[in-house]
């Protein structure tokens, strides 16, 4: 559906659809504000074609803001799945040397969280000298990668348990619910250990 036609008219269906109130639409689009602005509302909200393009409007934003939320979700779950399904083999190069940082897959880099470097000395005084140096990586936490898409997939299911003041399991008691009919609007329940709802005869 094109814009409205009357430029205030479409500020103010804008304005609207973003969740302004129609007092504040109305005078963000810039119309006067006084005793005849309700007057100016009534007016524009029931101008032909206004609620089709009011509901159009609202309709993309809510759309626009779905297809964020769900980019950002898909973006999270591939961060998380670079981490959990991480081949760190793919650091190393064919003599099991460590790969140099922008080397190694995007995908690993991400995974790193951290890379230590320590050089090796042998040798004392002036014939003092490095042979080697030792790289330690710190990999981001792989089982909270896999409990976070398992959680996400639905594949654990929580169970919650009451602590007495010692912090012991406490067992809770059962409790049978027994329906049923009478004709008083209250009732008793005469069975012990067990909780009557009364529904009035009708």
């Amino acid at each position: 559906m094109p814009s409205l036609a009357n430029v205030g008219y479409e500020q103010y269906a804008r304005l609207r659809a973003q969740g302004e109130s129609k007092h504040n639409a109305a005078v963000l689009a810039g119309y006067k504000d006084g005793t005849k602005i309700h007057a100016q509302i009534w007016k524009i909200e029931h101008s032909p074609g206004f609620q089709d393009r009011l509901k159009e409007l609202q309709q993309r934003i809510e759309d626009e803001i779905v297809e964020k939320q769900t980019a950002t979700i898909t973006r999270v779950l591939e961060e998380f799945g670079r981490i959990a399904f991480l081949d760190i083999g793919e650091a190393f190069d064919e003599q099991g040397n460590l790969l140099p940082i922008r080397q190694m897959p995007e995908g690993v880099r991400r995974a790193i969280s951290g890379i230590e470097y320590e050089d090796i000395f042998s040798g004392r005084g002036e014939d003092r000298e490095c042979t080697g140096r030792v790289a330690k990586i710190k990999l981001t936490d792989k089982k909270g990668a896999l409990d976070s898409i398992a959680k996400h997939l639905g594949m654990f299911i929580e169970r919650q348990q009451m602590l007495d003041r010692n912090g012991k399991p406490m067992d809770m008691p059962q409790v049978t619910v027994q329906f049923v009919k009478v004709d008083a609007a209250t009732a008793t329940s005469t069975v012990p250990g067990q909780a009557v709802i009364s529904i009035p005869a009708g």
